[in-house]
């Protein structure tokens, strides 16, 4: 990290700065780095499908479930 011209602190106060979905982006692709990419077209429907969740949720149309319920449902299905 030599030649670094701001602090970790700085940088994470930018970051918090952006949009959300700048952020997201950013943090998925130094994510993704660290394990080996992602293929374009995935990455492609990836975004895609991301996208079209948040506008189904947003318009209320996206059934939710809440977190302790989709675990208990993963773990049913585990036992099977």
């Amino acid at each position: 990290m030599g030649g670094m011209s701001i602090t970790m602190e700085q940088m994470v106060e930018e970051i918090r700065a952006l949009p959300h979905d700048v952020k997201a982006e950013l943090l998925d692709r130094v994510l993704m780095d660290d394990h080996g990419g992602q293929a374009p077209e995935h990455a492609q429907a990836w975004s895609e499908t991301v996208h079209r969740r948040i506008a189904e949720i947003e318009q209320g149309s996206a059934r939710l479930i809440p977190l302790d319920e989709a675990l208990a449902q993963a773990r049913q299905r585990l036992r099977r």
